[in-house]
């Protein structure tokens, strides 16, 4: 997980991605490596197939989990950061011992596991409203991550270079634009950094299939894998009043978070209108 976290934030640098693409794109590496890792565990469940990639008991060994997670990792690093494929991704297997051409879909060999849930995670990353390929209409052709909503920032942009100045906030409850420079000193322009994730969601109506499962004797094909996201819904804990819950951790008692409008550094000073929640009295001591 380390040495797949130090590669991701390689490629991170490479590449010059603003926070937003970053933050999405260390998520999905991320959600790939679990939902390899959940399939050898004896209680998880994956975020796209849920437990229909859990393999039994005799399959569950530390190395089977560490090459479907490489494996994982690989392909999710790969298609986040394909600038860095050959310098940084593909050497980090072969240190690791596992080969970077082999597209098995096999689940009694790790990396089929690996390569089946990170695929499922990348398909449905891919059309997530950010704009990864660059094929959303009305963006920028072939141009990854190019606006195609039109979308204008309340806030100007803060400059990185110079320190934070509150006149760039009109509205504190909104996204504010960065501009900074980059390793290679260039200055990266706000534009390209707008908050793309879920800015549109694209609903299909027919979901995709997952490669062929061998069952209990059955033949290959003639199971396959329950469509990506059916089987995670049935695992997910129901709501409790998240938002709610969420403020009361915080000592909240208004939705408004206490928050750098910037930085996202929390003070419970920040907006004076936000009461706080009294502190709980101390127990008392029986005599």
């Amino acid at each position: 997980m380390l040495q797949w976290n130090t590669a991701a934030l390689r490629g991170v640098r490479d590449a010059g991605f603003g926070p937003p693409i970053v933050a999405r794109a260390l998520a999905i590496v991320h959600i790939c490596i679990y939902d390899a890792w959940a399939a050898y565990d004896p209680v998880a469940v994956g975020t796209r197939y849920g437990a229909a990639l859990r393999r039994p008991p005799g399959q569950r060994t530390v190395p089977n989990e560490e090459q479907a997670i490489s494996v994982a990792a690989y392909r999710a690093t790969v298609d986040l950061f394909p600038a860095d494929r050959t310098t940084v991704f593909a050497p980090l297997m072969s240190r690791l011992g596992y080969p970077t051409d082999t597209t098995t879909t096999d689940l009694n060999h790790p990396a089929g596991v690996g390569n089946v849930a990170c695929q499922a995670v990348l398909d449905y990353r891919h059309h997530d409203g950010a704009n990864q390929l660059g094929d959303e209409p009305g963006g920028t052709p072939a141009a990854p991550y190019s606006d195609y909503t039109g979308y204008r920032p309340i806030n100007d942009p803060m400059d990185l270079t110079i320190g934070f100045n509150p006149s760039t906030v009109h509205d504190p409850n909104r996204w504010q634009p960065l501009r900074y420079l980059d390793p290679q000193g260039k200055t990266r322009h706000p534009d390209l950094h707008r908050p793309a994730l879920g800015a549109r969601r694209r609903v299909r109506a027919a979901g995709r299939r997952g490669a062929a499962l061998p069952h209990r004797g059955r033949p290959v094909g003639q199971r396959r894998l329950p469509r990506p996201g059916a089987g995670a819904a049935r695992h997910q804990l129901p709501p409790d009043r998240p938002a709610e819950d969420d403020r009361r951790v915080l000592g909240q008692t208004d939705p408004t978070p206490n928050c750098h409008p910037a930085t996202g550094t929390y003070s419970p000073n920040m907006f004076p209108a936000v009461t706080t929640m009294a502190p709980a009295a101390a127990a008392s001591t029986p005599a």
